[in-house]
């Protein structure tokens, strides 16, 4: 099913972001501003 793997490639893509948002300083950084904004949802 199509949903399947885009449920799947999608929690592999939020893994990745947590990840880089982790190692990411910066506060600036568009990613983890966009990452901090949809982990408060």
């Amino acid at each position: 099913m199509r949903e399947g793997v885009s449920a799947a490639t999608l929690a592999h893509v939020f893994r990745d972001i947590a990840d880089r948002a982790r190692f990411t300083p910066s506060k600036r950084d568009p990613l983890h501003q966009w990452w901090t904004e949809t982990s408060k949802r």
